[in-house]
């Protein structure tokens, strides 16, 4: 054999023996992995970054789990369960699922693929911070009560994600994304949906923490949509700084009412962006509010409205605002606020005190809609006018307010102006110097 020849010899086995040891070592893995019958109430073992603690409900196919009380991460790190190939994990009657219990219990995972849990509650970080919980593949995760993203003050940066068609997270009673904690998130992507039966509060301040700020939950996409069939939509209710993304397409319905930046609550705001992406309110919608202890009122609380997407509603209160943060405002960017029955005394009102921003395309920035060539405020009886005006059906008997934003026609035409213009400009000064 030639030293060539060798040479390669050698290489291949040396790539044989690297296939061979990553094939055992990825045996290793899994076979360290509890799974199904052998997986307790209590998953603690922790883990590292590199190499989690795993917990598999459904290793090899289907299997079916009750368990009481459970817990992912007591009080230890990086534990992770998953649920898959069409398993299901039920939580008996009168327990929940707490994720991340201890302040010191981190980076504790709960996937689900095409499978199901069911309890009465859910707890995505009681103490722990930066703990998740993914909801994919026409998973279904039903809690007969309540499921909270973020407990108490020390519980930050908790996520969860519900994505895809089929894909599906149901309360019977409350969502909380932030309950006494802040920076904590719920995604609804994909074609995912969330149903809740008693209300939503994303940011859940309180006077002595500070906690309850900069929490966030993003609507994403075509048919992705977050529903509250029944009690109040609040966005920073004492906490600050929390928003409500919709865009792309999503839909997020309140049967009751929205308020952003209730009792003290600064800085909340909701953003709409993309046609089609649309906020419901069966009622009201309010922006800012009193505080019940301080009699402060709340400021700085804003609803955005951009790029074709609409807001439906029967009515909007903007309470008064405060030195500090400002005043609560409606901005508009292409978007449209259609509010039920002829309110134009309403709308001059907020015109007057400045209450109502639209986005300036020249200056990039907002300004006064009052005097704006960017406003236009109608009523508009007829649906047909409506549709023409909007896009969208079923506005007739609203009173619709919207900014101007000039057509990419309409800045290329402009554009056009503009070269003719230089070219003449070229042309007179060459015929100057002959």
């Amino acid at each position: 054999m030639s030293y060539v020849s060798f040479t390669i010899a050698r290489k291949i086995g040396n790539l044989a023996a690297v296939l061979v040891l990553a094939v055992v070592c990825a045996e290793a893995i899994a076979s360290a992995a509890t799974t199904d019958g052998d997986i307790t109430n209590v998953m603690d073992a922790g883990g590292t970054e590199a190499s989690p603690a795993q917990y598999i409900l459904g290793a090899s196919g289907p299997y079916d789990l009750s368990l009481y009380g459970t817990t992912v991460g007591d009080s230890t790190s990086w534990n992770q369960l998953t649920i898959q190939n069409e398993s299901s994990l039920t939580i008996n009657t009168g327990n929940g699922l707490t994720v991340g219990r201890e302040e010191g219990s981190h980076n504790n995972r709960v996937d689900l693929n095409a499978s199901s849990l069911r309890a009465d509650w859910v707890v995505l970080g009681f103490s722990g911070h930066d703990n998740q919980m993914n909801i994919y593949n026409g998973s279904t995760v039903s809690a007969a009560e309540d499921f909270r993203i973020g407990y108490n003050a020390s519980a930050t940066g908790n996520s969860a994600t519900v994505s895809g068609t089929g894909s599906s997270l149901t309360t019977g009673t409350y969502l909380t994304v932030g309950f006494y904690s802040s920076e904590n998130k719920l995604s609804i992507t994909n074609g995912g949906q969330v149903t809740t039966g008693g209300g939503v509060t994303i940011g859940n301040g309180d006077s002595w923490s500070g906690s309850g700020n900069k929490n966030q939950v993003v609507v994403a996409g075509s048919q992705s949509s977050l529903s509250v069939t029944s009690g109040t939509l609040w966005v920073g209710r004492l906490g600050d700084e929390n928003s409500v993304l919709v865009e792309d397409g999503a839909f997020v319905n309140a049967a009751d009412d929205v308020i952003i930046g209730a009792q003290g609550g600064n800085n909340n705001d909701i953003t709409l962006s993309g046609f089609n992406s649309i906020l419901y309110v069966e009622n009201s919608l309010s922006l800012g509010g009193v505080d019940p202890m301080t009699s402060s009122y709340s400021g700085g609380n804003t609803l955005t409205v951009e790029d074709g997407s609409l807001v439906n509603v029967g009515f909007i209160e903007i309470n008064e605002g405060n030195e500090t943060a400002g005043d609560n405002v409606i901005r508009l960017n292409g978007g449209y606020i259609a509010l039920w029955g002829d309110v134009s005394p309403e709308v001059d009102g907020w015109l007057n005190d400045g209450l109502i921003l639209v986005w300036n395309p020249e200056t990039l920035s907002w300004e006064d809609a009052l005097g704006s060539e960017y406003f236009d405020v109608r009523y508009l009886e007829s649906p047909e006018d409506a549709l023409a005006f909007t896009g969208y059906d079923d506005l007739g008997g609203y009173t619709i307010l919207t900014s101007v934003v000039p057509e990419p026609s309409t800045y290329a035409a402009a554009f056009a102006v503009l070269a003719l213009l230089a070219v003449c400009m070229v042309r007179r000064r060459r015929e100057r110097r002959r």
